[in-house]
């Protein structure tokens, strides 16, 4: 649905909407589709792609006349299956929301489970003969890579028209209730995908409340009859709660969801996970550690992963040792005091990197152009070799491979005395690697801002674990290794 939305009869509301900012300071949208709309446009490209795969698979295997568009009628049957997989999985992310790397992956798994189901029913009526091996597997790539092209299509366009603000899933009416000169005026802007399309302010403390209420009622019924409102957001003191009880019976029988935006004063509250007791709603302020059970998924993955990748990387590690050993001599191992679950002191491991082995009440942070750093040990930092041994340390039940990266007990004692709740990232094991790494807070934090952001991140991990996140983790790591600019 493309072109400019009309709005040119519908007229400020009442009270200080000369304030505003114009709608005009915005990014011009010239593209407008609802997510549902988005999601069976993609649903639609998966599926022609899939059935060109399979033409295409006839086309490759086909040798003599006559033309036999076998793997043309099955890609039918599969598009159906991977159709009604994808929905079941919450599948095509570009409509959604999901993150892309999420996206892919439930592509991936929608795919298999799709061809899967075709294989079982070749089987089922006994056609086998018809498909050969080499044929199904061929059909089988093409699939998945068509569907991750796709997907990967999609997603450039949505955010590059994200990014200009040339794209919209929804146009929205903020009404604001000023109480006296609110933050909200300044504060809450449109995030990428939402249209403002009128601003309305109302003071409370307006004789002419109610009937201001009702102007900015003929406003939205208006915007709303000409499909002009898909939303309507409430930019209100959480005390104001008469105030926001009277409006909501002005605009409520308007055929539009109300969303309450939080309260400036209330908004890091909000962010934290809600919980229903009985009758009443309370915000989780503080998680506990994992459960029985979650600490056990943790432990297998932290022990096959861990096992299955000393194997493979055991000649690096004797490489380094070597190349130490030859530059500086022993001490090979770097060993320093660390704070692991519950705040318990551990040894964690690293190939030494430095010509010092400081740990003491201080210990300066590693810089960049760092003169303790060895020549090798540059190499070993930039490309986390240094690092390998805590794989023996995750095998002994002292960190995990993924969690918030233990510090120096020094910088430990120091953080603690001003970052609110630093103590809490003690409540899971340390990492090898983690959240705040992946999202480019590694190396040296040289203000306490950066800190902060990490501990943040930190604690946002904790808060979200899942075996999932932790595997996703890990694979990003993998993915920075050699390309993370932070690391020296």
């Amino acid at each position: 649905m493309r072109g400019n939305l009309d709005v040119s009869d519908i007229n400020l509301a009442a009270g200080e909407a000369s304030e505003a900012p114009a709608s005009s300071s915005f990014p011009v949208v010239t593209w407008r589709i609802t997510r549902d709309a988005l999601s069976n446009v993609l649903m639609l490209s998966h599926g022609i792609a899939i059935v060109g795969c399979g033409g295409l698979t006839d086309l490759l295997l086909w040798r003599e006349p006559p033309f036999r568009p076998d793997y043309s009628q099955v890609s039918i049957a599969s598009m159906v299956f991977y159709v009604l997989v994808s929905v079941g999985i919450g599948n095509f992310p570009a409509a959604s929301g999901t993150k892309v790397s999420v996206g892919y992956l439930k592509s991936a798994i929608a795919w298999l489970a799709a061809v899967l189901l075709l294989a079982l029913v070749i089987l089922t009526v006994r056609s086998g003969g018809q498909y050969s091996r080499l044929g199904l597997t061929a059909f089988a790539l093409a699939g998945l890579v068509a569907v991750t092209a796709v997907n990967g299509l999609a997603s450039r366009f949505i955010a590059v028209r994200l990014k200009k603000g040339s794209i919209a899933f929804a146009r929205v009416h903020v009404v604001t209730l000023q109480t006296h000169p609110t933050q909200f005026d300044v504060v809450w802007v449109p995030p990428p995908g939402i249209e403002v399309v009128e601003r309305h302010f109302i003071p409370v403390s307006s004789p002419e409340f109610l009937e201001q209420c009702r102007d900015v009622r003929a406003i939205l019924q208006r915007s709303v009859a000409k499909g002009c409102c898909d939303q309507i957001l409430l930019a209100a003191s959480w005390q104001d709660a008469g105030r926001i009880s009277s409006l909501l019976r002005e605009i409520g029988p308007l055929p539009a969801p109300v969303v309450l935006l939080a309260d400036p004063a209330f908004v890091g509250l909000s962010q934290h996970r809600r919980i229903i007791l009985g009758d009443d709603v309370g915000f989780e302020l503080q998680s506990a550690p994992l459960g029985l059970s979650a600490r056990w998924a943790k432990r297998a993955l932290d022990v096959v992963a861990a096992t299955a990748l000393i194997v493979p990387l055991g000649p690096v590690m004797l490489l380094a040792i070597l190349a130490i050993w030859l530059e500086t001599g022993s001490p090979i191992l770097f060993r320093q005091d660390r704070r692991g679950f519950g705040g318990v002191p551990f040894k964690i491991l690293k190939f030494r990197s430095m010509t010092v082995t400081e740990n003491g009440a201080d210990i300066p942070q590693a810089q960049r152009q760092d003169p303790r750093i060895t020549r090798v040990g540059h190499f070993l930092r930039r490309t986390s070799i240094d690092e390998l041994p805590q794989l023996f340390n995750v095998l002994n039940g002292e960190m995990s491979l993924v969690g918030p990266r233990p510090h120096a007990m020094a910088h430990d004692d120091y953080y603690d005395r001003f970052i609110e709740h630093y103590a809490f990232r003690h409540h899971v094991k340390p990492g090898i690697t983690g959240w705040a790494q992946v999202n480019g807070l590694r190396g040296a934090t040289e203000t306490s801002e950066l800190m902060r952001s990490r501990i943040e991140h930190d604690l946002w991990y904790i808060n979200h674990w899942s075996i999932w996140l932790d595997a996703k983790i890990i694979f990003l790591t993998a993915l920075k290794v050699f390309r993370d600019d932070n690391a020296y």
